[in-house]
């Protein structure tokens, strides 16, 4: 079977990363919607200063890099900036299905 991408060229200047797409929002065009869910709508300042307070809150909390933190939201703006959040700080998002409880996960170092 031959590879699908085989003579496929790269993006140019494409992101290095998911938060990567949010800081060159933020410093190109910061009033632009970035994201939408059925109760909110955030531009691109607004949803990186979401992700700040978040990212903030994981630090306080003591969390460091490469920790994981279960993320266990309804499908909303809320759960992409966390995922971001996570990104940003270094922490391993784990997003598990949302029939999963995160009081059924057991907690591993």
């Amino acid at each position: 079977m031959s590879d699908l991408r085989s003579g496929v060229a790269p993006l140019p200047m494409a992101p290095a990363s998911v938060a990567a797409i949010l800081d060159f929002g933020v410093s190109t065009r910061p009033r632009q919607e970035a994201l939408v869910d059925a109760r909110h709508r955030l531009d691109y300042e607004a949803l990186d200063e979401l992700v700040a307070s978040i990212g903030a809150g994981f630090t306080n909390r003591g969390l460091e890099t490469g920790q994981r933190v279960a993320v266990s939201l309804p499908n909303s703006i809320h759960v992409v900036a966390a995922y971001l959040a996570c990104m940003r700080t270094g922490l391993v998002s784990l997003l598990p299905k949302s029939s999963t409880c995160c009081n059924k996960l057991s907690p591993t170092s």
